[in-house]
C-alpha cells in the first residue's frame, strides 16, 4: 500500500492512502512509522482522519454516484474537516461545481441524443419589417 505523509508531530502521523479506490486519511502513532513507510496494517488500525463523508451527506438512490464524486471532489481539494471548508469555501463551491458540472454535462448529451430520435422542425424564422433604406443618388 502506498501511503503519503500529509502532517507530522511527535506523537502522531496525518497518512493518506488510495483504498478502494478513494482517497483515505487516518491518524497513526508516529512510533509506527519505520523509515517514512506506514504499513498497511498500521494504516489499517489507524484513527479516521475528516468528516464521515459517507455518513452525513443525505442518500438519495439516484444520487448515491454524486455523492461518490462529491467526496472524492471534496478530498482532492484538501477538504477534509470543517475548519478546511470554511478556511477555503472557494474550494467547496469549486468541488461542487465541478461534480455537478459533469451531470450537466450528461444531461445536455442525453437530451441532445433523444432529439435525433425525434423530427425536430426548425423555428419559422420571422424577419422585422423595415422600410427600404433609401437610395441616395450622385
Amino acid at each position: 500500500m502506498d501511503t503519503k505523509i500529509i502532517k507530522q508531530d511527535r506523537q502522531v502521523i496525518l497518512v493518506e492512502a488510495v483504498v478502494n479506490d478513494r482517497l483515505v486519511r487516518k491518524i497513526i502513532p508516529a512510533k509506527v512509522l519505520n523509515a517514512g513507510i506506514v504499513d498497511a496494517v498500521d494504516f489499517d488500525a489507524g484513527v479516521p482522519y475528516g468528516l464521515p463523508l459517507d455518513e452525513i451527506l443525505p442518500i438519495v438512490e439516484h444520487t448515491v454516484i454524486v455523492k461518490q464524486r462529491l467526496i472524492e471532489a471534496l478530498h482532492n481539494a484538501d477538504l477534509w474537516t470543517l475548519e478546511d471548508m470554511a478556511h477555503d469555501v472557494r474550494a467547496v463551491i469549486g468541488a461542487l461545481q465541478s461534480v455537478y458540472a459533469i451531470d450537466a454535462a450528461t444531461i445536455f448529451r442525453t437530451a441532445q441524443e433523444y432529439e435525433q430520435g425525434l423530427k425536430v422542425t426548425p423555428a419559422k424564422v420571422v424577419k422585422p419589417k423595415s422600410k427600404p433604406a433609401k437610395q441616395v443618388e450622385k
